[in-house]
Parts: structure tokens; C-alpha cells; sequence
């Protein structure tokens, strides 16, 4: 499964990771590094090497770190960024500046802790480490950032979704309002700038889901309608004046398909809801 796009909940020490195909994978607890797939601890910065790796920024109580999409690429980011910002530099230079006396580190101490753990010189340039020794400063880096830290309180869970988007067949159509049914209850929600309504999670025992749209008599209908499985669904519905159009997408393992809904119906604009299902 692949994560296009994360967002971090710096109450919930929480990352919310969104697959292509709209499932949500959350990753809760542990430290900054293994929630964030961040081995290296590795800040956001317009002339990163690594900006091209990373799906997101977290902020957190010690400041914004980037997110990336699975453990290897955050491996890979921690190299390039080696490899590349700090090839002139040797191992004391690193540890300097991965704990900064300014901010009450001990850099002396990050230093003897990859010499050690490393099998390598506090004076070695990393442009001379090859790929075995450098993978090993590395893993000094990723032990010192505290990866394997608070293992008890790390969570993993993958929530399947259906997500909504409302457009008029050329730009998504914002602050449209619905109604959602969810089994016996109802809320009134909004689309957001991009035309999305919150995602709706899939959660045990979850059953009906339905979008009610209002015309301009006040009379409502149901322009969609579905029931809550093991796979995420994407769904487009198409305003063009009276006509309201439903195409989904079901994201199944391997399948995919697709499904035609047309309501002679209108819906009209209001303010955004809070997520729901995955706070």
C-alpha cells in the first residue's frame, strides 16, 4: 500500500498516514523518529535533499520533523542526506550537529556513541565511508534518535475508508453541503477548499452510508448510497445543475470497480465539519 500524504496530531502522538486509495493507516505512540518513519530525526527545510522523499510535516513538542512514507524511505532520506549535506563532514561534525550544545546536548557523548557502535574514528570523513560503514553510523543514529524507545506504547492500525469529493466536472466544488447517514445517525458536513468531505471510516460493525443532497425546494434525496466493507472507496460526485452524478472507485486487493448513480437533485453550500471515525 502506498502513503501519498501524512499529518501528525501533536496531542495524540498520532500520524495519520492516507493511501492512494483512501485508506487511513495510524501510527500512535513510540518517539518522533519511528512514528514519523524518521530514523534520522530529519527537520524540514526548503533546501533539504531529502524534500523530494517526504509526504508531510509533523509538529511537535521538540519542533517539525518531515514524514515519510514507509520505514526505507526514511532509511533513504537518512543516507542521501549523508551522503550528500555532510560528505565533507566527519563523524564529531555530525554528532554536533545532531545534538547542538546550545540545546542542552552532549555532543561528546552522541560522538563515542557511534565511534563505538559504529566501528569507526570520531575524525573520519563520511565522503570515505563505504556503503557497510556508513549504514552502521546510521544505525548508531537512528539508536541515538531513540527509534527503539518507548516500544510499549507503539500502535498500528489500518482503517479502511470511503472518501467523498464534489465537483462540478472542473474544480471541486467547495463548502457544498449534504447530509451523511451513518447506520441510525446524521450530520450535516461540508466540503472543504479541495471539494472533500471528512472521510468516513470503516469501522467494526459499521454498516449504511448514504449522502442526502437538498434541492432548491428544500426537498431531499439520496444521491448516494453504500454499505461500509473491507475495501476503501473514492467517490466523485458530478453537480451539473439539477443532475448529480456518483462514480466510485472500490479499492479492493488487486480489484477495482466501478459503479454509475445519477440523482435529479441540487445541493447548496455551509461550513466545515470535524473529521469523524478517526479521532
Amino acid at each position: 500500500m502506498k502513503y501519498i500524504r501524512a499529518k501528525h496530531d501533536r496531542d495524540l502522538l498520532t500520524v495519520e498516514f492516507v493511501a492512494e486509495d483512501g485508506a487511513r493507516y495510524l501510527r500512535s505512540g513510540g518517539t518522533i523518529c519511528w512514528r514519523f518513519f524518521n530514523p534520522g530525526n530529519i527537520r524540514p527545510s526548503r533546501t533539504s535533499v531529502c524534500n523530494a522523499l517526504k509526504i508531510g510535516t509533523g509538529d511537535t513538542k521538540s519542533g517539525r520533523f518531515m514524514i515519510f512514507p514507509d520505514y526505507d524511505t526514511g532509511w533513504k532520506a537518512l543516507k542521501k542526506l549523508l551522503r550528500v549535506s555532510y560528505k565533507d563532514s566527519m563523524v564529531r561534525d555530525v554528532a554536533r550537529a545532531y545534538a547542538p550544545t546550545g540545546d542542552g546536548n552532549d555532543p561528546e557523548k552522541y560522538t563515542r556513541f557511534i565511534v563505538r557502535k559504529a566501528v569507526v574514528n570520531a575524525d573520519d570523513y563520511i565522503r570515505d565511508m563505504d556503503n557497510v560503514t556508513l549504514e552502521r553510523v546510521m544505525e548508531a543514529i537512528k539508536q541515538m534518535e531513540g527509534y527503539y524507545n518507548k516500544e510499549e506504547t507503539q500502535q498500528e492500525n489500518v482503517i479502511q475508508a470511503t472518501n467523498i469529493t464534489i465537483s462540478d466536472g472542473n474544480k471541486p466544488l467547495a463548502n457544498e453541503k449534504v447530509k451523511v447517514v451513518i447506520d441510525q445517525c446524521t450530520y450535516e458536513w461540508s466540503t472543504n477548499q479541495y471539494g472533500e468531505l471528512p472521510p468516513i471510516a470503516h469501522l467494526p460493525g459499521r454498516n449504511k452510508i448514504e449522502i442526502i443532497g437538498a434541492g432548491p425546494d428544500g426537498t431531499e434525496d439520496i444521491v448516494y448510497s453504500a454499505t461500509a466493507g473491507t475495501a476503501s472507496q473514492n467517490v466523485l460526485l458530478l453537480k451539473n445543475f439539477q443532475i448529480f452524478t456518483a462514480k466510485t472507485d472500490i479499492h479492493g486487493e488487486g480489484e477495482k470497480t466501478t459503479t454509475i448513480y445519477t440523482v435529479k437533485k441540487e445541493i447548496r453550500s455551509a461550513g466545515l465539519p470535524e473529521i469523524y471515525g478517526l479521532q
